[in-house]
């Protein structure tokens, strides 16, 4: 069982996993998941990534606090560094989505 720090679960996905939860954890896969990274725990947070991915959530987002940068990684296996200049996305999970992520790190 993981419990991403933020997740996202569409109405769809929580009908295919036996509706709504008034409170507690998802008993499920969320289509958007988003892990702030742990320095202390780098081996724990590839694990993570590998549970998110493998076990069908759709986008994963990773924020690197230290270097002030994210990594997203798509169900397909695919990930891509962002930079702070750069913009997280919602793509197909939560189309329209744009955070600047300068705005994550900003004192």
């Amino acid at each position: 069982m993981r419990g991403p720090d933020v997740s996202f679960v569409s109405q769809t996905t929580r009908e295919r996993f036996g509706g709504q939860r008034e409170y507690g954890f998802f008993r499920g896969v969320p289509d958007l998941a988003i892990e702030v990274e742990s320095p202390e725990r780098p081996k724990a947070l590839q694990q993570r990534i590998q549970d998110y991915i493998g076990g069908g959530t759709r986008l994963l987002w990773v924020i690197h606090l230290m270097t002030r940068s994210a990594t997203v990684y798509r169900a397909d296996g695919s990930a891509r560094l962002l930079r702070e200049s750069d913009m997280l996305d919602g793509e197909d999970v939560l189309p329209g989505l744009q955070i600047p992520l300068r705005e994550l790190f900003s004192d």
